[in-house]
């Protein structure tokens, strides 16, 4: 760190606070030295552990999200075991029913899925029908930089 202290206003606030006049060779300059060399060692010290800390808590930040994201699947695992299970229990007519619903989530989002790949698709397109032009518009200002 080794910060420059400033002398002139160090002695302006002791002359202010205590009526003592400091000069610039009194021996009381070593211990103010001595006192910033200690704090600049003690505050690199200080943002060592801080970075250090900072990592610690990066590591258990993801190690908490990923064991989140396995508890939940887990919960979700388990409640749709036990959904099939109470419908294995349900009679004929509700397990039929059960069975259409879950059948058409199943559709619905297999639709969802095929909409957002189609729509993937288009942008693709669009980005590489943006990056074709791009370059033929370079190439029509190179020739007429070069002709005209």
């Amino acid at each position: 760190m080794n910060n420059k202290i400033d002398r002139d206003k160090i002695k302006q606030e002791i002359v202010r606070k205590f009526n003592i006049i400091i000069t610039d060779n009194d021996p009381i300059w070593n211990l103010v030295a001595l006192n910033n060399a200690v704090i600049d060692q003690y505050l690199e010290m200080v943002l060592s552990n801080l970075d250090t800390f900072q990592l610690n808590l990066d590591v258990v930040h993801e190690r908490h999200l990923k064991q989140i994201k396995a508890d939940a699947a887990t919960y979700v695992g388990q409640a749709i075991t036990e959904a099939l299970r109470v419908a294995g229990q349900a009679d004929g007519e509700n397990r039929k029913a059960f069975a259409g619903e879950v059948d058409k989530q199943r559709k619905l989002l297999v639709a969802a899925m095929a909409d957002n790949i189609g729509m993937m698709q288009k942008w693709m397109w669009v980005s590489l029908g943006a990056a074709g032009f791009s370059v033929v518009g370079l190439f029509l200002m190179f020739l007429l930089i070069k002709f005209f």
